[in-house]
């Protein structure tokens, strides 16, 4: 098919599927996390528990958490340098496990953010 040559060329299927930590796996970077690197614990906690892009992640700001709710709005996205808006184009509600709620309050506290 004389259309395949101009068409880009897709990814191997081995390459593109996601291949997420187990339990083990997840629970053993937590822990290297929160003794060796505490200042990255809270970033990778949020990761692991919310399953926000990483490019949502880095546009997150204080006011899309709310701890009244116990959940972040994720809202935009930073992708090639700028603010746009979500893959989506639409915003989402993710709800916060308790720990990821507590230490949240926690890192905002330390922050001399109000927290409700």
């Amino acid at each position: 098919n004389p259309a395949l040559r101009i068409l880009p060329k897709t990814r191997d299927d081995k390459a593109s599927v996601a291949r997420p930590l187990t339990r083990e796996q997840l629970q053993q970077l937590l822990t290297v996390c929160a003794t060796h690197f505490p200042k990255l614990y809270p970033k990778v906690l949020l990761l692991a528990r919310t399953g926000v892009r990483v490019g949502e992640f880095v546009a997150l700001q204080w006011g899309d958490v709310d701890l009244e709710q116990r959940a972040l709005f994720v809202k935009r996205n930073w992708h090639r340098g700028q603010f746009q808006t979500t893959k989506s184009g639409k915003g989402r509600r993710v709800d916060l496990s308790k720990h990821l709620f507590d230490v949240l309050t926690q890192l905002k506290r330390l922050a001399g953010l109000d927290v409700e």
